[in-house]
């Protein structure tokens, strides 16, 4: 395999920029070498040319201080130092617990499935089969979509079948209510479901639920 080959499939570069998500760069890099059959033989060597900027001089002070004769890096070992050093572990522990406290919350299930998405990278370990997925997704529901896909909860199906089957029973929902005059949620809260106290306006005679602030929030706070 060619680098000039590789090189043309794959344009994609990383810095180490602020504004670049290196869990999406290295699940990128994965996906095109995963689908040329070449992680594990070419992989490590052929993803860091695509490095610039200070991730180009991170890997080569690396390479440097590595003990001579040491043997070739795995795509596992190189995404682990690579995560170290571009996403902190403090960082990726927080994105982990906030997945694992991610609720449905005053959003539409296409809302939540992004959110979901979003968090479930950084917290594969809690997710470690489709089916696991499946369930946390579901037990994130609002508890009447929850409980109206109790079979699919059991069942052993794929994760966009659950999205799809949530987003059905939503819009059935919608059109069982009808048009409102106002339809801007009226919750409060923080984006892991905690209650913060306040207590809002009651939509057509239903108490409040907590909101989760936005997810991009908390991106633009941790930069």
């Amino acid at each position: 395999m060619r680098l000039d080959k590789f090189t043309k499939l794959f344009p994609i570069h990383f810095s180490g920029a602020p504004f670049e998500d290196p869990q999406d760069y290295l699940d990128h890099c994965h996906e095109v070498l995963l689908n040329m059959g070449i992680v594990e033989t070419n992989g490590v060597n052929f993803v860091v040319f695509q490095k610039t900027g200070s991730a180009k001089r991170w890997w080569r002070d690396y390479v440097l201080t590595r003990p001579y004769g040491s043997p070739s890096l795995t795509w596992d070992r190189f995404s682990q130092l690579f995560l170290e050093k571009f996403i902190p572990f403090t960082l990726r522990e927080k994105y982990r617990r906030q997945f694992e406290r991610l609720q449905w919350g005053g959003i539409t299930v296409t809302q939540y499935e992004t959110r979901f998405m979003d968090l479930a990278r950084h917290a594969v370990v809690l997710i470690p089969t489709e089916r696991e997925r499946v369930r946390r997704f579901i037990d994130g529901l609002t508890f009447s979509i929850r409980l109206q896909m109790a079979k699919e909860a059991e069942d052993d199906i794929s994760f966009q079948r659950a999205v799809d089957t949530a987003r059905r029973i939503e819009m059935v929902r919608g059109q069982e209510r009808g048009p409102v005059s106002d339809k801007r949620p009226h919750y409060f809260g923080s984006f892991s479901g905690a209650s913060c106290g306040v207590r809002g306006t009651f939509d057509r005679g239903h108490p409040p639920r907590p909101f989760q602030s936005a997810l991009q929030a908390f991106h633009g706070a941790s930069v």
